[in-house]
């Protein structure tokens, strides 16, 4: 049996390691810190995929023994203080250290009466048998399956799915009374500020004279305030609340910024109103004065409220939500609220606040755990960090239409730090293929320029290369698809980081980065997801799967290179490689790539880490 150590008793603990105190007879071998061990892992299966990188063989009284495990493609490190009865686990992010806490936290304590064998594997321990749940020396069995409780995490990683918790309306009144005087205080801070400068431009366009003033918008330019509160009431759990408060906030933080470095003036004079719609024009009036305009906070609130309450309903109710939500998007103009230029900016720093803080994908603040930087990494990731500055200085010098290079100035700038941190899910592509909205407004100048460059580059090849049938298996490389192209398939593997895809077929992927070669550890994860989405087909009739990259030169072949490997273990390399060379002659193999491919080889012989 374990519990959780309180770590606030330690405050030089590193943030991303956690404690587990265990009960342990120091008069037996030890056995009670692997039970734990494979506990947490069970734990932790039902949520994550787990892989086992390092496990040593069980030894009696062992002690300060690191067991390594790749949760997702995110490292943790599980290990032993036999001394203090203490297990401590570290993860590659604060984050998901704070999530296995979590999760451990709500789990039902470890079952005395069931002991399970230390020396077998995550899957081997689950699909064990009470007829083998006897004792021997080192022997010690049992199907934990069966103790387990039904297990309600807070939320479901990297899925669409969150799982509602009750009273989390609670915790949503707490960020609510924050963040409420937050925001009056600040916007309030902000139009103070810039009513006292002697001089504040304004960015409009002649055409915008021709906008009419509607009145009774007003209605729907108010409904926002109500949306905002009840966006933190109706949250379905402490996850979601989370990320939705700190979405705001940041809107609020990033907003405010911009209005004290670049302040600017509504140009319109707005003519008296009166009746009930120019009543909460001057109510209105009583606090926002003509400043405070770019990004529109209306605007930047409005995107994330939208990608709240659309994941709130269901069928028809998805079009009254986008219907009132174009209304307020509107209102900012046909209320001469807002000149045109705050609505575009607002809309880019309301998809920066969705992508900061994702609900259905990793966290752009998370660490790939798989990936090592490399020169190549730097240079390309120096290379869009160039093409950004480039733009930016060019939206300054022919302002105000200039301006709108502000837009794939943004773009190649995620798209840079996506290289120079070694982080694919920048993109955000999610498990289905999609991408998030935010990532589709965010960077569709780059994936408008990926696609094109998809095609130019495969203009003389476009069609798929047949390159090997295993058993009842058809295995094809091409080049991303289009949706009409997914019926020849039954299935498809994606290695694509960079772009979307549709499917109406069986989907596994393995994301990377474009012009980066897959290293060793991509390429066994990759090999293992590719098995896996080979092992849910049919086996009684001719099966096609396509494995697909940008191009279909690169990544696709280095995966299938190492499948093939992985497959024939006493062939080499340069066979595997000529195998489909000779389906699909244009591939192209690096130096580099070989050498990963190399390292993946001896791997899978126990002959490198």
């Amino acid at each position: 049996m374990y519990t959780l150590e309180d770590m606030r008793r330690f405050p030089l603990w590193p943030k991303n390691q956690f404690r587990l105190n265990y009960d342990v007879d120091f008069d037996g071998d030890n056995y009670e810190w692997r039970e734990c061990v494979t506990h947490i892992l069970n734990v932790l299966e039902k949520i994550y995929p787990i892989k086992v990188i390092s496990e040593p063989p069980f030894e009696p009284y062992e002690d300060f023994i690191e067991l390594t495990y790749l949760i997702g493609d995110e490292k943790i490190t599980i290990g032993n203080d036999f001394a203090f009865s203490t297990i401590w686990i570290q993860a590659d992010s604060v984050e998901l250290a704070l999530e296995i806490k979590n999760i451990l936290s709500q789990e039902v304590p470890l079952p005395k009466e069931r002991l399970l064998k230390p020396n077998h594997s995550i899957t081997e321990m689950n699909t064990l048998s009470d007829s083998e749940s006897h004792i021997t020396d080192r022997e010690i069995v049992s199907d934990y399956s069966k103790n387990l409780q039904p297990y309600q995490p807070n939320k479901i990683f990297m899925s669409n799915n969150l799982i509602k918790e009750t009273g989390t309306w609670k915790w949503g009144i707490l960020c609510l009374v924050f963040l409420a005087p937050f925001f009056f205080l600040t916007y309030g801070f902000a139009n103070q500020y810039a009513s006292g400068l002697s001089d504040v431009p304004s960015i409009v366009f002649a055409w915008e004279k021709h906008i009419p003033l509607w009145a009774w918008t007003i209605v729907p330019y108010w409904s926002i305030d109500l949306f905002y509160g009840l966006s933190l009431l109706l949250c379905w759990n402490k996850f979601e609340l989370k990320q939705q408060a700190l979405r705001l906030f940041l809107a609020q933080v990033i907003s405010i910024s911009c209005f004290l470095l670049f302040p600017l003036k509504f140009s319109f004079e707005r003519p008296p109103l009166d009746g009930f719609f120019g009543l909460w024009f001057d109510v209105l009036m009583g606090f926002d004065k003509p400043f405070n305009q770019a990004p529109s906070l209306h605007i930047v609130l409005l995107i994330i409220l939208w990608d709240f309450y659309r994941r709130h309903v269901f069928g028809a109710w998805k079009y009254v939500v986008d219907f009132w939500c174009v209304l307020i998007g509107i209102s900012v103009l046909t209320t001469w609220q807002h000149h045109f230029i705050d609505l575009p900016t607002g809309i880019l720093v309301g998809a920066l606040c969705l992508w900061l803080f994702p609900i259905s994908v990793k966290s752009p603040f998370r660490k790939d755990g798989l990936q090592l930087l490399t020169a190549k990494h730097l240079k390309l990731g120096s290379y869009y960090l160039c093409g950004s500055v480039i733009f930016f200085i060019l939206a300054y010098e022919f302002r105000p239409w200039g301006l709108w290079l502000i837009y794939p100035a943004v773009s190649l700038f995620i798209v840079a730090h996506s290289y120079s941190f070694v982080r694919p899910h920048f993109f955000q592509k999610q498990e289905n293929g999609k991408m998030t909205v935010a990532t589709q407004i965010l960077l569709a100048p780059y994936l408008i320029f990926a696609w094109l460059n998809s095609r130019i580059w495969t203009k003389k090849h476009p069609e798929d290369s047949f390159i090997i049938q295993h058993e009842l298996k058809k295995i094809y490389i091409g080049r991303i698809p289009v949706q009409q192209d997914h019926h020849q398939y039954n299935a498809i593997f994606d290695c694509v980081a960079e772009l979307p895809l549709n499917h109406a077929t069986a989907y596994q992927q393995y994301l990377s980065l474009d012009l980066i070669p897959l290293q060793a550890n991509q390429l066994e994860l990759a090999v293992a997801r590719l098995n896996d989405l080979m092992s849910k087909l049919e086996h009684s009739s001719t099966q096609n799967i396509l494995i697909f990259c940008a191009l279909g030169y690169s990544r696709s072949s280095a995966v299938l290179t190492a499948w093939l490997i992985q497959q024939n273990q006493d062939a080499n390399i340069d066979e595997m490689v000529n195998i489909i060379r000779k389906a699909r002659p244009w591939v192209v193999l690096k130096q580099a790539q070989l050498e990963e491919l190399e390292i993946y080889h001896l791997k899978l012989k126990g002959l490198a880490p």
